[in-house]
């Protein structure tokens, strides 16, 4: 399967930004797979051994609005992993001038790991894991902001007094960029805005923003 917004880097480009990010030299790259939105390597380097390179995409243009700050975002969030203790990558270099090569990129520390999707565990494992899951999300949910909204716009003093507010302006995005246009008929997505708005006295509830993984 391809997609539009994954795009290999040349060894010349990798060499660069290897030299550029972390002051060494690259001995050896190899392609990771498992995403089509980032492109991702699993890097050996001189001085720090094995890292993780993620290139944003390319084709931007194609993005959802909130897509375009990403990496800004993870960074923020793996620091406040580590100021709560909640297992994360260790970002060794984030790059999102777009001066080096015309992408954002990010070096993280490499962590013997395989995907679950790859491997095959007994019930006993699997629960285990789970369950570790389940607490590092827990924990990362507990981490309390003042404003609701994404991090990058709270982390810049944005955000919204109410998550119905922020919820509505992320449909706004979405409907700006013509992405449900695209999904729905015009009848469909008036009963989609017709659900919001018979949502907000539910979602207003909720008075303390919250660090949600947006996947969940």
């Amino acid at each position: 399967m391809g997609s539009s917004l994954y795009l290999e880097l040349s060894e010349n480009e990798l060499t660069e930004i290897v030299s550029a990010a972390l002051h060494t030299e690259m001995a050896s790259a190899q392609l990771l797979t498992g995403g089509l939105f980032n492109t991702t390597y699993l890097v050996e380097t001189i001085k720090y051994g094995r890292v993780v390179l993620r290139a944003g995409p390319v084709n931007r243009r194609l993005l959802m609005p909130f897509e375009h700050r990403l990496m800004e975002a993870e960074t923020q969030v793996y620091s406040l992993c580590a100021k709560y203790g909640i297992p994360a990558s260790e970002i060794l270099a984030v790059d999102t001038s777009k001066r080096i090569i015309d992408r954002d990129f990010m070096f993280v520390r490499y962590i013997p790991s395989k995907p679950m999707s790859e491997i095959t565990l007994d019930s006993q494992d699997r629960v285990r894991v789970c369950r570790d899951i389940g607490a590092a999300a827990a924990k990362l949910h507990s981490v309390k902001a003042s404003r609701f909204g994404r991090i990058m716009e709270v982390e810049e003093g944005g955000g919204f007094a109410l998550w119905s507010e922020a919820l509505f302006h992320e449909l706004y995005g979405w409907e700006q960029v013509g992405a449900p246009a695209a999904i729905y008929e015009e009848r469909e997505l008036a009963q989609i805005r017709l659900l919001f708005k018979k949502a907000i006295p539910y979602l207003d509830e909720i008075k303390e923003p919250r660090l949600v993984h947006a996947d969940l």
